[in-house]
């Protein structure tokens, strides 16, 4: 607990929290950190956002900023249009306010890794909220974030074993192995137990402070099928089995999941109405035609599930190699 109050007293009072290691120099590692935050370059930050309604913003409350080290604020808004945000600071004892107009879209068809960020974040906070209180709806937004946005952490690879993301049979049990998992970290750790579990929660909160990148968890495929390094987003986390990160690809906004030798839509829920079309027969084609949006999904294999607007449409090695009037109606066109 010890470990849980540091962390505290530091974000309570906008500082910074570390550790030394027994294994580590205890000179090197406090002059480093001296080094860090005898430096302050903005003190008490404070941003507000115009234009749109914003929730569930992380961190909520900004720490102050010091040398080498970048803030990453992510969070959710409401409406669109034209607004700004702005960023209130105090720097060399004067008050300082930055604006910055930007547009809010209704709909952002680029930088499609944000969403994942954001997730990342609140997982990250979430985490350290039920180390200390044993709460349901805590634990049951935790499952859901892990399974939508295919977050691979030392804290939820468990999900993925054993196939039982997507089965839907057992989401009881496996519910019952979250709880058992974030009741077991609910316990006060002590020693090289207490600094792992800070260090991991921390790394989930405040990814991107003090590095040029905002690396996400367990993360294999960025947008259009780009690699993670190639968007400065790689991190592969400790404790993550080599499985877990095996069975999931992040490709654009979505999430997949191998089952056996299927990969399926995190989206796709269990009893929908599956189209099912033979790789690489005229329907396949015809299908990348009306629907070229698909074309980095089912680039996963020849046994790929994806979940439309109004229909799941699977590409497999036995299926139909043409599609009546009505399916081609219910898959219907790139938007």
């Amino acid at each position: 607990m010890l470990q849980h109050l540091l962390d505290q007293l530091a974000e309570a009072h906008r500082g910074a929290s570390d550790y030394v290691r027994p294994e580590e120099n205890i000179e090197a590692k406090v002059s480093r950190f001296y080094d860090r935050i005898s430096l302050p370059l903005l003190t008490d930050l404070r941003l507000r956002i115009e234009g749109v309604e914003t929730y569930e913003v992380y961190p909520a409350e900004l720490p102050d900023l010091f040398a080498g080290d970048q803030i990453v604020v992510t969070g959710r808004y409401k409406g669109s249009g034209r607004g700004a945000m702005v960023l209130e600071a105090m720097s060399r004892q004067q008050r300082e306010r930055i604006r910055h107009a930007v547009d809010f879209p209704e709909r952002a068809e680029s930088m499609d890794f944000i969403p994942r960020l954001w997730a990342v974040r609140k997982i990250g906070y979430l985490l350290d909220e039920v180390r200390l209180h044993r709460n349901q709806e805590v634990i049951d937004e935790i499952v859901r974030l892990a399974k939508e946005y295919g977050v691979v952490t030392e804290f939820t690879s468990f999900l993925i074993e054993e196939d039982m993301i997507l089965a839907q049979a057992g989401d009881r049990r496996m519910l019952s192995r979250a709880q058992g998992l974030v009741f077991g970290m609910a316990q006060p750790p002590s020693g090289a137990a207490a600094v792992d579990t800070s260090v991991q929660a921390q790394t989930l909160q405040r990814r991107g402070f003090g590095g040029a990148a905002a690396p996400l968890p367990g993360i294999v495929a960025g947008r259009g099928g780009q690699s993670q390094e190639s968007l400065g987003l790689a991190y592969t986390p400790s404790g993550v089995s080599e499985r877990a990160q095996q069975v999931v690809r992040n490709i654009g906004t979505r999430t997949f999941y191998q089952q056996s030798k299927q990969w399926v839509d995190s989206r796709y829920q269990k009893g929908q109405r599956v189209i099912t079309v033979q790789a690489f027969s005229e329907a396949h084609f015809a299908l990348l035609r009306k629907r070229p949006d698909l074309r980095q999904y089912l680039s996963l294999g020849e046994d790929v599930l994806v979940q439309l607007e109004r229909v799941a449409v699977q590409i497999a090695p036995q299926g139909k190699s043409s599609l009546s009037e009505e399916e081609w109606r219910l898959i219907g066109t790139q938007s």
